[in-house]
């Protein structure tokens, strides 16, 4: 929801850069999310007040691992995770105020109920990025399970059909045997039966959790809402039975699809075998264009956006800066780039620029050191220039 013109600025970031809104987005018990304005770039921006209660502050380990959490979601740069880009905890030690990028267009919750005709191929894409972007958590080192995965920690961009993993408040990084999720007010038509149990778990509980959005997304209602009490749902989770929506998922392929995310935790796929599976997959049916080939190019200033140019055989070079708060999304849009390619190469060429732009981010690269990355190797390489003695070489051979 967007902040009217009369809405007052009524806080201001301890840097000065970001205006907070009278305006609430979203509430929970601890939390409100308001709206605001990044005032370098005009962007508008969602501020999260999390709220630190009496209970809290005594609770030291707690206290540390939430104050330490915004650091981590800031290095967690993914084109399917909502980004994070400032965090602090306010004079009066009340609140961890946190500041992420904002979605017009709301949670999945929320968009599936006010876009009822929605195509099952408009779902596989959804499916495709979240899984995307659950991948990511379970490959980062450590590794991080976000824990309360819902359709209302999903947020959509209804422009670009570009969705996102948010509301990463409860996720901590994993350790071995940690069932503290139990403490926090996740929803029990969501948690995977072991947490509930309260045994063993580790990432695969995400997935069970994306197999219930993914229902949710199918049928337009939420898990097990034939109950209206959460301990009647805890009963059905643990005793293995499955919400009554899922018998109302006549396409064989999507419940097949879902029975398998809700599958025991020892039978249960990572989310890259979702990826490969057969379900995500192109139909064979559809005209395949294989992309052109091409070369990515980019240097980091040391301060500011990277400067890339993408080179495509047969087409003058497309350059652009990068900025680094922003997703690679976000850029391919502002360039206009999604016009002038096809979906196959569109797809690649964010991958690779993805790749890219974490090489550039590494502190081991020199500032504006040349780098490049092919379509043909997709492998980050540094870019040798040739000597004006070589140059000179090269054009005496070309003239003999």
């Amino acid at each position: 929801m967007a902040s009217s013109s009369n809405d007052p600025v009524v806080e201001t970031d301890p840097s000065g850069r970001y205006k907070r809104y009278k305006t609430i987005i979203r509430e929970s018990a601890t939390k409100k999310v308001y709206n605001g304005i990044d005032g370098v770039t005009g962007k508008v921006i969602a501020w999260s007040k999390i709220e630190l209660t009496a209970k809290t502050l005594r609770n030291k380990n707690l206290l540390e691992r939430l104050c330490a959490e915004p650091q981590l979601l800031k290095s967690l740069r993914h084109q399917n995770i909502v980004s994070c880009f400032h965090s602090w905890i306010g004079d009066k030690k009340e609140y961890i105020n946190m500041i992420t990028e904002d979605f017009p267009s709301g949670n999945m919750g929320e968009y599936i109920r006010k876009h009822e005709k929605t195509d099952i191929s408009a779902i596989k894409n959804w499916c495709t990025q979240i899984l995307k972007g659950l991948d990511h958590l379970h490959r980062h080192d450590p590794k991080i399970i976000h824990r309360d995965l819902n359709c209302d920690n999903i947020f959509v961009d209804g422009s670009s059909s570009i969705v996102k993993i948010g509301e990463l408040g409860l996720a901590l990084i994993f350790e071995q045997g940690d069932t503290t999720v139990q403490s926090f007010s996740c929803r029990p038509e969501f948690m995977a039966p072991e947490l509930l149990e309260g045994y063993y778990y580790n990432e695969l509980i995400d997935i069970y959790s994306f197999g219930m959005c993914v229902l949710q997304m199918v049928t337009r209602e939420r898990p097990y809402s034939e109950y209206i009490y959460k301990y009647h749902i805890r009963a059905k989770v643990k005793s293995g039975e499955k919400p009554a929506a899922l018998s109302r998922v006549t396409d064989p392929e999507v419940k097949k699809f879902i029975e398998k995310c809700l599958s025991p935790a020892s039978d249960r796929p990572t989310a890259i075998e979702l990826l490969n599976g057969p379900f995500l997959q192109p139909r064979p049916d559809r005209l395949q264009v294989q992309p052109r080939p091409f070369t990515l190019r980019g240097k980091s200033l040391g301060t500011g956006p990277f400067e890339m140019a993408l080179i495509i055989a047969s087409e003058q070079p497309i350059k652009f800066d990068f900025p680094v708060n922003d997703t690679t999304q976000e850029v391919m849009k502002k360039e206009g780039l999604s016009a002038r390619m096809s979906d196959a190469e569109l797809s690649l060429v964010s991958e690779l620029v993805e790749k890219l732009k974490t090489e550039l981010s590494s502190s081991d690269v020199p500032r504006k050191k040349l780098l490049q990355i092919t379509s043909e190797k997709r492998e980050v390489s540094p870019v040798f220039r040739m000597t004006t003695e070589q140059v000179s070489e090269v054009r005496d051979m070309q003239t003999d």
